[in-house]
């Protein structure tokens, strides 16, 4: 969730932050299973309340390449499928 909410995130283009976000990002890092779902919740409803973060629209993309290429795991904004830096010959 950091890296879309978080002041450098990319879904967060005025780089807003609060304390109180800043500590529930720490909190949902720290955590695993139950805690985490619970912490990301957490989060989650104290962004809607704060209403500073509002998804218009979320894109979905298809991808097709030659089986001559590998994108291999996405780097960089890999939310968004593959970069061009992310394909190589395959077995290379």
């Amino acid at each position: 969730m950091r890296n879309l909410i978080a002041p450098e995130g990319i879904w967060n283009g005025t780089r807003y932050s609060t304390p109180e976000i800043e500590a529930l990002l720490d909190k949902v890092s720290a955590a695993d299973g139950d805690e985490l779902a619970a912490a990301q919740q957490e989060l989650a409803e104290y962004v809607y309340e704060e209403a500073w973060f509002v998804v218009l629209a979320h894109p979905v993309d298809v991808f097709a390449m030659s089986s001559e290429l590998d994108a291999g795991i996405p780097q960089g904004f890999g939310l968004f499928g593959p970069s061009l830096w992310d394909f190589q010959r395959a077995g290379d």
